[in-house]
């Protein structure tokens, strides 16, 4: 992945730094698969999260790093959100 591909846009909640979250998912035949989400480390919002029915067990959606930064990047900013007064972009 090149830099612009990997730099993950601020929180669009609070304009927080937020970071990638890697979860081992499973282990078949010796092999280990990896699962991963963004969480923002300031106020804690998160993509790629999900609760696994009524349990106390959490999984994550995407497959790849790539794919989870490239969901967290893609959002609609709208007007004076934390987002735009963080990256000074509109």
């Amino acid at each position: 992945m090149d830099k612009e591909q990997t730099t993950l846009k601020p929180c669009p909640f609070c304009g927080g730094k937020a970071k990638v979250l890697e979860g081992t998912t499973s282990s078949i035949f010796g092999h280990l698969f990896y699962d991963y989400c963004v969480k923002c480390a300031d106020c804690s919002a998160f993509l790629g999260l999900y609760q696994v029915g009524d349990s106390a067990e959490f999984g994550l959606l995407y497959d790849t790093e790539k794919e989870a930064i490239e969901a967290w990047n893609t959002r609609a900013a709208q007007e004076g959100t934390p987002e735009q007064e963080a990256t000074g972009h509109e």
